[in-house]
């Protein structure tokens, strides 16, 4: 079986700031892959969804100013993405999640 090639990531684009209280959902835009969660002070739960259209081996960067305890990272329907992190520790945590083909969908890449 030959090795899937995954397409030059494209940019991030523009970072999308969100300020978000504890218990917040952030749904990401087709449009931008980059988040930066301005949280000024520690979360105890953030859910954010992914965004929508995307194609294999397109990034999507989180970055956090201070802790999430209880992260839940979704796809672009609501599903749980299966070994992403549940947690981020700030300040200046970041995230990179890739998407890839198939059944796998979003997989934690750093």
């Amino acid at each position: 079986m030959p090795a899937t090639i995954f397409p030059v990531a494209p940019e991030a684009g523009p970072v999308t700031v969100s300020n978000p209280v504890s218990g917040a959902v952030i749904t990401m835009a087709e449009t931008n892959h980059s988040l930066y969660v301005n949280n000024n002070a520690v979360l105890a739960a953030l859910t954010i969804w992914m965004p929508p259209n995307v194609i294999p081996g397109e990034f999507v960067e989180l970055c956090f100013a201070d802790s999430v305890t209880a992260l839940s990272l979704r796809d672009d329907t609501g599903g749980p993405i299966s070994q992403a992190p549940t947690n981020a520790y700030g300040p200046g945590a970041a995230i990179y999640m890739r998407y890839v083909d198939g059944p796998t969908g979003w997989v934690y890449w750093k």
